[in-house]
C-alpha cells in the first residue's frame, strides 16, 4: 500500500510541476493559463499532502484524492470553457 502511495504522490508531484511550467509558457497566448496554473498547484499540493502524511488513514488519502479530482475538474472545465470559443 505505501507504494502505491509514493507512486500517487509522485505522479502528483511531477504531472503538478509539468502544468506549472506549462502554464508560465502559454500565459501570453492562452487567455486562461491561470487555470492551469491553479489545477497544478492543486496537483502539487495533493503530492505534498501524500508526502507529508504518508501514514494517514486510507480513508483520508481517498478523501484527498477526491477533492483534488473535483477541484481539477472543475478547473479543467472553467479553462475548456474559456478555451472554446478562441481558434
Amino acid at each position: 500500500a505505501f507504494a502505491l502511495l509514493a507512486l500517487v504522490a509522485l505522479w502528483a508531484l511531477v504531472t503538478g510541476g509539468c502544468a506549472l511550467v506549462a502554464a508560465w509558457r502559454l500565459r501570453r497566448r492562452v487567455p486562461g493559463a491561470w487555470l492551469l496554473a491553479l489545477t497544478g498547484a492543486a496537483t502539487v499540493t495533493l503530492g505534498a499532502f501524500l508526502v507529508a502524511v504518508p501514514v494517514a488513514g486510507v480513508l483520508a488519502v481517498v478523501w484527498w484524492i477526491g477533492l483534488y479530482a473535483v477541484v481539477a475538474g472543475l478547473l479543467r472545465l472553467a479553462l475548456a470553457l474559456r478555451l472554446r470559443g478562441r481558434e
